[in-house]
């Protein structure tokens, strides 16, 4: 295994619900003449974020140079930037390029005009965030960055003057501990004199306010570093991180894992004096770049088929090898001694050898390359061993007698091993032949035969199976058995090889089924026998009589009669009679009452259909039901109090409408401002007399009931209720 450090390039990943994914930016001018400037905003946004997509519109804001206030009116929108990815390159074969890169680059460009100032001009650009994962700043997710740039007035002397621009954009990801040699130098169209340092990035937009809007005034707040980090060593006192002030070429050697925010300036100079300085902000992020390596070719043991060395001279060879690399390429020889043929580039090559032999295989792993790791596994390959077994088998466990013999690719060279187990007459034998094993158990046995011919060793595991004698047995649900009764029968026999049955009942009925059902019509005891029998395996037939198996008890019989059938709420009370026979104790049922004795008087007062029905019981337990069919008339009633004293004495302190036979209702009551205070639709409800709580006022209130009669014809009433306490 060799570990190669690489620099890879890497996308950051940012969990921010707000807007965690600016990465970086800068802004640039030319002057155009006539007053006229083009501004330039390049942003830089992690597009495997969660955060927002680039603005549309962006909002640029105008300030006085020397007083800094906003100037109202010169704001800017910017719409559409021209968004590109930026490509990633790999130079080393030993790279493997990062699957998550998505960086993209938004461009914002606008001509404004900027009437001559003596003060000049600061314009600038505000966003959130910068995710919550940045190693340098504290806390990180409330500081957003600030573009801004400083166009000179007249009182300076220069006019038109155009701001410097960056001419490459700095790596995203570092690699630890490997030397960063950067090109961090502008260009400017004045010709100016350019000078480097390492600045603080500055902070604008939070969580709460993303893009402000307006930005806030100059002067802008810097960002704020962590303990260890300052504004010239933003990747900590270790790195050592410096920029030439005259080339601007930018080196440090990161030793910490992280993610860092940076900002570079570059100030423009004319004649001596300063004329503007621009701030560029970024984020470095340092990773661990280390690139394992290693040839694996598969043994031979482990190749998926193996059994033995002895399986042909063709092997199909796998390769597992690890190289997180851009291109992995392989070389294979197979180590056929006097010849330069017996090699191949394919991953996973198949080779036919020349004579049986043992052979060093060696596959390397990116040949010719600095990350290149070569591996060497031995083979033996040799002609197939083709041999089997055989037995005489399957048999009953009763008087089993199994005889083994192997044929096959057999010579007087050829060894024999048979392991039969500790259940065997013989455990074990070296014959090719063996004849008379006996075995004292049943079931799946297995065997395991080994043969060596030279140098190939073949193993072979089989099994021989041995039935286990029959058994019978059957029972049956305990439970009451009352006349007529049905009877389930549950098969608990055994055999490993199919079972036929033959039951008789007792009953008249017979069945061959293996768990069959009967109907015992008449009380009394009854014998139950089953026959079962086998035809291969272990053959037998086997009987068992269950003598008085089955006693059925007499049921009693049920019956019920009333007095009529139809009724109505005038005259609602219906004499039920009690007619059973062979019985000891009866009940009988209507609606939710239980009478016990007969006759029995019950009025009714729901109308609709009524089912009263009859319980009976005997000595032994079994019962009958008999039903009858009782119809009541339906007679409207609507009865709603016109006053109720809801005081708390216990004496009408609560309304309770009468509404029967009717399909459904609404009962609503309204205060005198035809506020809804009460509403019920079960029968049975009583108000209380309360609101939400509180007993209401004394005084007169409204009822509606709406209500669909029994012919399904709606009806509605009104009336009042006085409540009085």
């Amino acid at each position: 295994m060799r570990l190669i450090t690489l620099l890879i390039l890497s996308l950051f990943l940012w969990n921010n619900n707000f807007a965690a994914h600016i990465v970086g930016g800068e802004i640039s001018y030319e002057c155009l003449g006539n007053d006229q400037y083009r501004v330039t905003i390049e942003i830089y946004r992690d597009c495997n974020s969660t955060g927002a997509q680039f603005d549309n519109p962006m909002y640029l804001f105008v300030y006085d140079g020397v007083t800094n206030q906003r100037i109202v009116g010169m704001e800017q929108s910017i719409y559409s930037p021209q968004i590109t990815n930026l490509p990633v390159i790999f130079n080393n074969p030993c790279v493997t390029p990062p699957s998550n890169i998505c960086t993209e680059k938004g461009v914002y460009e606008q001509i404004i005009t900027l009437p001559p100032n003596a003060n000049g001009y600061t314009i600038a650009y505000q966003r959130c965030c910068r995710g919550a994962n940045v190693t340098n700043l504290v806390n990180p997710e409330a500081q957003g960055l600030t573009l801004s740039a400083f166009i000179p007035g007249t009182g300076s002397g220069i006019t038109c003057n155009s701001s410097p621009k960056f001419s490459n954009y700095p790596p995203l990801v570092l690699c630890a501990n490997q030397d960063l040699i950067f090109d961090h130098s502008a260009t400017d169209p004045d010709g100016d004199s350019l000078v480097y340092e390492i600045c603080a990035p500055y902070q604008g937009g939070d969580q709460a306010d993303p893009q402000p809007n307006p930005a806030s005034n100059p002067p802008f707040d810097f960002v704020n570093y962590e303990t260890a980090y300052t504004s010239a060593l933003p990747l900590g006192a270790s790195a050592n991180m410096q920029i030439d002030p005259v080339t601007g070429l930018l080196t440090a050697t990161p030793q910490q894992l992280g993610l860092y925010a940076v900002g570079i300036c570059v100030s423009e100079y004319r004649n001596g004096q300063l004329i503007s300085t621009n701030r560029r902000d970024f984020l470095f992020r340092v990773t661990n770049c280390d690139v394992q390596l290693d040839a694996v070719i598969t043994p031979q043991v482990d190749l998926p088929g193996f059994i033995s060395v002895c399986q042909g001279l063709t092997i199909n060879f796998a390769n597992e090898s690890y190289a997180n690399s851009v291109s992995t390429s392989y070389h294979w020889d197979f180590g056929v001694p006097g010849i330069t043929s017996d090699t191949s580039n394919l991953v996973n090559p198949t080779f036919t050898f020349p004579a049986e032999g043992v052979y060093d295989v060696t596959l390397i792993l990116n040949p010719g390359l600095p990350c290149s790791d070569t591996t060497t596994e031995q083979f033996i390959v040799f002609e197939d061993f083709d041999i089997n077994i055989a037995n005489n088998g399957p048999q009953c466990i009763t008087n089993n007698s199994f005889n083994f013999w192997a044929f096959g690719d057999i010579n007087d060279s050829t060894t024999f091993t048979w392991d039969f187990g500790v259940n065997a007459s013989l455990n074990f034998s070296t014959d090719s032949v063996v004849n008379g094993v006996m075995f004292n158990t049943s079931g799946y046995i297995p065997i395991v035969f080994t043969a060596q011919k030279e140098q190939c060793l073949a193993t072979i595991h089989d099994t021989i199976l041995i039935y286990q004698e029959p058994t019978i047995g059957f029972y049956m649900d305990d439970s009451l058995l009352c006349a007529p009764y049905t009877a389930n029968f549950i098969d608990s026999c055994f055999a490993t090889t199919p079972i036929y049955y033959d039951w008789d009942f007792g009953n008249g009925m017979t069945s061959t089924d293996a768990n069959p059902t009967t109907i015992y019509t008449n009380p009394g005891t009854y014998d139950v026998s089953l026959t079962i029998y086998t035809d291969s395996g272990c053959i037998d037939t086997l009987t068992l009589l269950k003598v008085n198996y089955i006693e059925v008890f007499p049921s009693p019989i049920a019956g019920i009669d009333a007095d009529k059938l139809i009724v109505d709420p005038y005259d609602p009370f219906v004499t039920f009679t009690e007619q059973c026979s062979n019985h000891s104790s009866f009940e009988i049922h209507v609606d939710t009452t239980v009478s016990f004795t007969s006759p029995y008087v019950y009025g009714f007062i729901e109308s609709g259909d009524h089912f009263p029905y009859v319980v009976a019981y005997n000595q032994n337990g079994c019962t009958d039901t008999a039903f009858i069919h009782i119809y009541v008339n339906p007679s409207q009633t609507i009865l709603i109090p016109n006053a109720f004293t809801p005081n708390g004495d216990g004496k009408n302190d609560q309304l309770f409408p009468i509404i029967l036979d009717v399909l459904s209702f609404d009962f609503r009551i309204f205060n005198r401002y035809g506020k809804l205070i009460y509403e019920s639709n079960t029968y049975g409800d009583k108000w209380d007399g309360t609101y939400k709580g509180n007993i209401v006022q004394d005084g007169v209130y409204v009822y509606q009931l709406k209500y669909v009669d029994m012919d399904k014809i709606p009806h509605e009433l009104y009336g009042h209720i006085t409540v009085l306490r």
